[in-house]
């Protein structure tokens, strides 16, 4: 689904040539290949040690998250080129009703997203998935009174905390 919303995303940009559109799709694109790296790099850091690797497949994730880095460091690049592009020779959106309708069906994804791994949280118990809750628990919080947690926060600031704090000890 993911690898569907960045196509999504692609054809929005082309069509509107928005800077906007294209940050979202860099963003979408890091998550595709992050994720595709991550599992190849877990995958092979998980073989056991052999003849030529005497200590294990370890270095595995370091490498992919040097990739990783590799990747969002070029993305970021590409976007300040093309702000300064844009604020140097401005160009009219077009289309704008198309990237707001793609964007709207990304924020749905995205909240889809969250529930699901809510869900996947609260059946295995697992605290493997928190972070995406700690965005989801933010999401709901009363943000005004975010921080520091004191006796007179909201009870929903004060489960975020909690909540956020729990994970982090489990991460």
């Amino acid at each position: 689904m993911s690898t569907v919303l960045v196509l999504i995303k692609f054809a929005a940009w082309l069509a509107t040539g928005s800077v906007a559109m294209l940050s979202s799709l860099v963003d979408s694109s890091l998550d595709v290949v992050a994720s595709t790296v991550n599992l190849f790099a877990v995958r092979q850091a998980l073989e056991p040690p052999d003849r030529e690797h005497r200590f294990g497949h370890g270095k595995a994730e370091p490498l992919a998250a040097l990739g990783q880095a590799a990747f969002l460091s070029g993305g970021a690049l590409l976007l300040v080129f093309e702000a300064v592009s844009r604020v140097v020779n401005p160009a009219p959106v077009v289309r704008a009703n198309l990237g707001i309708v793609v964007m709207l069906v990304s924020i749905l994804f995205d909240g889809a997203l969250i529930l699901y791994q809510r869900y996947v949280v609260a059946r295995t118990q697992s605290l493997r998935s928190a972070p995406t809750s700690c965005i989801s628990a933010a999401i709901s919080s009363s943000m005004p009174e975010f921080w520091p947690p004191s006796s007179s926060t909201s009870s929903s600031t004060r489960r975020f905390w909690t909540h956020c704090s729990a994970a982090r000890s489990g991460w």
